[in-house]
């Protein structure tokens, strides 16, 4: 104890960041929308709402990079390592979070809002792909245009179906939602 005198005491990322941080993650990479599927609940985010530059996810990703960035370069005071290292690891950290506060923003905050004030609506997409082969959890999938990988099949479509649409054909997608997406429990043709 008495080494310690007139020395700081380095002390790690506290419990509270460290749980705060694990959480912004685990809701920013999607675990969500695979888990709410892997349950049987596909949700599909609308094609408009993907395709507009969105001004808060845009400031909640720098703000959740800046976060993250202060985070590691708060950890990194006592690392030795080399400054390549050091760099490539500051700009992980503020990619991360970048990409996890936008996903947040423009995935999973239009899922939430579906979750609790969601109604009944039908949405529009181009099927890309009606003869894929199953793939883990999805089973009998039809892929679909435009959308991110996460989001890019919908699972247990009737062979019938599938044989009834091909690749540009257009779908009608119903379920509960809002105009940024919806819960899939239905597909229909135009």
């Amino acid at each position: 104890m008495a080494d310690l005198v007139g020395e700081e005491v380095k002390r790690p990322l506290g419990t509270i960041p460290r749980v705060l941080t694990t959480v912004w993650i685990f809701l920013g990479l999607g675990l969500p929308p695979s888990l709410l599927k892997s349950l049987g609940y596909q949700y599909l985010p609308s094609i408009e709402w993907l395709a507009r530059p969105t001004v808060p996810a845009l400031v909640v990703g720098v703000a959740s990079g800046g976060l993250f960035l202060w985070l590691v370069h708060r950890d990194m005071r006592g690392f030795r390592g080399r400054g390549k290292t050091k760099a490539l690891c500051i700009l992980g950290a503020f990619v991360l979070g970048y990409l996890t506060g936008r996903h947040i923003v423009v995935f999973n905050g239009p899922m939430i809002l579906a979750l609790i004030g969601g109604h009944r609506i039908e949405l529009s997409y181009t099927v890309a792909d009606a003869d894929g082969d199953s793939f883990t959890g999805c089973r009998i999938p039809l892929e679909l245009e435009a959308l991110p990988l996460a989001y890019r099949a919908i699972c247990g479509v009737s062979e019938d179906f599938r044989r009834s649409v091909g690749p540009g054909a257009r779908i009608i997608v119903s379920g509960r939602g809002t105009d940024f997406g919806v819960f899939a429990d239905s597909l229909r043709r135009p």
